[in-house]
């Protein structure tokens, strides 16, 4: 049964995966709606009354909807106060919540229970053994789990709330980084990695989305988060690594996924090291060579074709060599 599961989750291409995911909560977002509400009000007044309802699609008037529906179930359920949404995508959705027990603030994630490749409980179990220390304490940079629940809709999971991700904090600073703060970067996200590794697991799907500050004490620390397509690459009992197989579909993000994801070979711990790398590039650089605007339209054999083409000295040719 193990083995189907893992072929069902496999089966989640990078596309399905990672389509319509909009980041909400972030102070950087509203100061992005500002400023382009400045540039529209040199539209004339008619013009924005006959275009207010055309602006909001179909997504936006579900998006909605689907608010509603959670916040009434979970007022029911009378545990948790939902007060927004953070995020929501192809996985289901994220909402910042007030535990009314502990008087503390928590990220819930939610997702249907008629959703095709279920994903939640699969993620939770492996939060729940990344948690799991002698020590009792759980590990710096990974997010602290209370739970996982269900409803006659929904499946969820509380978790501890966190603050802006890496992508969002890049692009509040203008997609400029500085080497000192790609090195410190570098430092805990290779320290997150390598503990992951250490409890038997890989993450297959690294990128900026997916690592995020802490808040208040936590705040120099980076967290790495959604482990929806992370999988266990040697036994439990036995310590044995997984076989070597052909003719994988890819999984991850198209853009950081290593050279042997996109041809096809069983990803092992190899492949986020090699994913950790293009990402650490891309905030030295600000972008990379096989990135375009629109990387979903963009066919994934050309992205693949242009990284066998990228050898590493090309690739960082404008970085420090002492670096790399």
């Amino acid at each position: 049964m193990q083995k189907i599961e893992e072929d069902e989750r496999e089966s989640l291409t990078a596309r399905n995966r990672n389509e319509g995911i909009e980041l909400t909560y972030s102070e950087f977002d509203d100061k992005k709606k500002k400023k382009k509400g400045k540039k529209k009000g040199k539209k004339s007044k008619g013009f924005k009354k006959e275009n207010k309802k055309t602006n909001l699609d179909e997504e936006n008037i579900k998006e909605e909807k689907k608010k509603s529906t959670l916040n009434n179930e979970m007022f029911i359920l009378n545990t948790y106060q939902i007060i927004k949404m953070l995020g929501f995508g192809s996985f289901g959705e994220i909402h910042l919540a007030y535990e009314t027990s502990s008087k503390q603030l928590r990220a819930i994630k939610f997702e249907t229970l008629n959703q095709k490749n279920p994903q939640l409980k699969h993620e939770h179990n492996i939060l729940e053994m990344l948690n799991r220390v002698e020590s009792g304490e759980v590990p710096e940079g990974i997010p602290k789990v209370f739970g996982f629940e269900k409803t006659d809709r929904y499946s969820y999971m509380m978790m501890e709330f966190l603050g802006p991700s890496l992508s969002d904090l890049f692009q509040f600073c203008n997609k400029k980084f500085s080497l000192k703060t790609v090195c410190l970067l570098a430092i805990q996200m290779l320290s997150r990695i390598e503990y992951m590794h250490e409890k038997g697991f890989i993450h297959r799907d690294i990128k900026p989305e997916n690592f995020v500050i802490g808040l208040n004490d936590k705040s120099n620390i980076v967290h790495i988060i959604d482990f929806g397509l992370s999988k266990r690459y040697k036994d439990r009992n036995t310590g044995q690594h997984i076989a070597y197989r052909e003719n994988r579909q890819l999984i991850g993000t198209v853009r950081y996924a290593s050279i042997n994801a996109h041809l096809g070979i069983e990803q092992s711990r190899r492949d986020d090291v090699e994913s950790i790398g293009y990402v650490l590039v891309y905030f030295l650089l600000g972008r990379l060579p096989w990135q375009s605007k629109d990387d979903k339209n963009k066919l994934t054999t050309k992205i693949m074709e242009k990284k066998l083409m990228t050898p590493p000295e090309i690739l960082c040719k404008k970085i420090p060599s002492t670096y790399y």
